[in-house]
C-alpha cells in the first residue's frame, strides 16, 4: 500500500503532525523537508530486531559504524585490491565517473606543471619579432583575425591559470558548505558569490499544507494561492533562500565550460 511519508534531513521519520507542530512558530527556517511515496505495509508490525536496529540506527555513533561496516568497507576492499592487484589497477568506482576520476588525477599534475620551470611555450603566444613578421601591422592583423594569440609567456601563464579553474570548480564548488569556502572561491577567482546574503540573492518561498491529507505544497509568492477557494490551503512557514540561481549558470557555469575547452585546446601545449 502507498503511503505518504515526510521527509525532513534534521529530523528522518518526523511525523507530518510534529512537523506541524514543531514549526508552527518559525518564520523563516533552514530547509524544508520533502513528500515522498514510498512503497510499504504498514500492516506487519515490526519484529525485535528491526525495531531494535532502527533504533541504534537513529544514534549517530552506532549510525557512523553501521554505515562504514556494511556500506563502505565492501567497497573500500573491492577498491584497493582493484587498484593494487587488477591487471589495469582501475576499480569499479574510477568509471562510475570519468569526468571526477580525470580531474582528480589531472588537478594536482597541472598545478605541479604551472609551477615547474619550463623553457618554452607554444607558438600561438608568440611575441613579436622582426625577423619573423613582415611588419607589427602584420603581427596585429594576425591577433585581429584569431590566427595566433600573442602576448608571449605572460599571455601562456594567464592561461594556464585560467584551465585550473574548471578542475577547482568541478572538484570543489559543489562540496563547500560554509559560505566562508564560497566566499573565499569566489573571492580568487574574481566572481560575486551566489549564495551570499544580499539582496540580489534573496528570494522567498511560502509553504502550505493542502485540505488533501497527505499533500503539501510550495508557492514561490503569497498571491499564487487560490483565491476562489481561501481555505484549500494552511499557511506553514515563510522560507528565505539566497542562492542567485541565473549568476550561477550565466556566468559561473559559462567560465567553467570555457576553462574546460581551453584545457581541451591546448592540451597537446602541456610540454616543457
Amino acid at each position: 500500500m502507498k503511503r505518504r511519508t515526510f521527509i525532513d534531513p534534521r529530523n528522518p521519520g518526523e511525523t507530518w503532525a510534529e512537523y506541524d507542530t514543531r514549526m508552527k512558530d518559525v518564520v523563516e527556517p533552514e530547509t524544508i523537508g520533502l513528500w515522498l511515496d514510498l512503497d510499504c505495509d504498514n500492516s506487519k508490525p515490526k519484529s525485535i530486531h528491526k525495531r531494535f536496529h532502527d533504533w541504534l540506527v537513529k544514534i549517530g555513533f552506532f549510525r557512523s559504524i553501521h554505515y562504514g561496516f556494511w556500506v563502505e568497507l565492501p567497497y573500500t576492499s573491492k577498491r584497493f585490491f582493484q587498484h593494487h592487484f587488477d591487471r589495469e589497477h582501475i576499480a569499479d568506482d574510477d568509471i562510475w565517473n570519468l569526468s571526477d576520476t580525470f580531474a582528480r588525477w589531472m588537478y594536482p599534475r597541472l598545478k605541479r606543471f604551472i609551477k615547474s620551470e619550463r623553457h618554452s611555450y607554444p607558438s600561438e603566444f608568440a611575441e613579436y619579432h622582426k625577423n619573423e613578421w613582415k611588419s607589427r601591422e602584420e603581427y596585429d592583423k594576425a591577433i585581429t583575425e584569431g590566427r595566433i594569440q600573442g602576448g608571449g609567456p605572460e599571455a601562456w601563464e594567464k592561461t594556464l591559470q585560467e584551465m585550473l579553474f574548471w578542475f577547482e570548480w568541478k572538484l570543489h564548488y559543489e562540496d563547500y558548505k560554509t559560505d566562508k569556502q564560497r566566499d573565499d572561491f569566489c573571492k580568487k577567482w574574481g566572481l560575486k558569490n551566489p549564495h551570499a546574503h544580499v539582496p540580489e540573492n534573496k528570494s522567498v518561498n511560502y509553504y502550505y499544507k493542502s485540505s488533501e491529507p497527505g499533500i503539501a505544497c510550495m508557492m514561490c509568492d503569497e498571491s499564487d494561492r487560490d483565491k476562489k477557494e481561501p481555505d484549500k490551503y494552511t499557511f506553514l512557514c515563510r522560507e528565505v533562500h539566497y542562492f542567485n540561481v541565473r549568476y550561477e549558470s550565466d556566468v559561473i557555469w559559462k567560465r567553467a565550460k570555457a576553462s574546460r575547452e581551453l584545457f581541451g585546446k591546448h592540451l597537446d601545449d602541456l610540454v616543457d
